[in-house]
């Protein structure tokens, strides 16, 4: 799959739901997308901000925080979000 096609298929994985950026990768890789082209794909998205995966973590926590969950789901979501950003920085 060319840049452009690969692009116009990430623009339609973001259009049905938010992602961060490993499953947009995992979504393009399984469309046989080589890592070459899925790097730029994701670089101009993050550029436009179409993938952000900051943004997602705070979404993801307010989601869960507006709910109303009790106390024990918004820790589990909190340290969710935690290890997702540990983990970001190492990579």
């Amino acid at each position: 799959m060319e840049y452009k096609e690969a692009y116009g298929a990430a623009l339609r994985f973001l259009n049905v739901r938010f992602l961060s950026e490993e499953e947009l990768r995992r979504k393009l890789r399984r469309r046989e997308v080589t890592d070459d082209i899925i790097d730029e794909v994701t670089e101009k998205l993050k550029s436009e901000r179409f993938l952000d995966d900051h943004r997602l973590a705070e979404s993801v926590y307010r989601y869960y925080a507006q709910k109303k969950h009790n106390t024990g789901m918004l820790i589990f979501v909190i340290n969710c979000v935690c290890d997702f950003f540990t983990r970001s920085r190492r990579d």
